[in-house]
């Protein structure tokens, strides 16, 4: 189970790149990177919608929805940010540069969150070896931009 979700999340990864090519087409298309980015969440949306129905999973209870986090509704609006600002920069700044700065600020934010057991995480203390890794990370984006 643990390889078929690794699979799942490149693959996932490997989708946000191609996401954002076709961000960036819908922004020049459609003259804004918002414009492109309401129609990105509108289909995904529906997308949702139809999979619910389709595998007709349960509506929450009320219950269930009052004792979510307050923090816990606005991930949609982070999402919402990172593909208009994903559909504004890519054209200018190319995929690559674009999907590294993503992984950096992915890599700072996770740290936070893992060593300070934050929004629901468990805690996991940030060491030599984790900071090696990130070093290593962070540098081969480097050498990447530099090619």
């Amino acid at each position: 189970m643990e390889l078929l979700l690794l699979a799942a999340v490149i693959l996932a990864g490997a989708g946000t790149v191609v996401q954002t090519a076709m961000n960036a087409q819908l922004r020049s298309s459609l003259g804004h990177a918002i414009l492109g980015a309401s129609v990105n969440f509108s289909v995904g949306f529906l997308v949702l919608i139809a999979l619910v129905t389709l595998m007709r999973i349960p509506l929450p209870s009320h219950h269930a929805v009052s004792q979510t986090p307050w923090w816990a509704w606005f991930g949609g609006a982070l999402g919402a940010t990172f593909v208009a600002v994903v559909a504004f920069a890519s054209r200018d700044l190319g995929a690559l540069l674009v999907m590294g700065l993503i992984i950096v600020g992915q890599v700072i934010a996770s740290i936070v969150i893992d060593h300070y057991g934050l929004l629901g995480f468990p805690v996991r203390p940030f060491g030599i070896i984790k900071m090696v890794g990130c070093t290593l990370l962070v540098a081969g984006f480097l050498l990447m931009k530099r090619g």
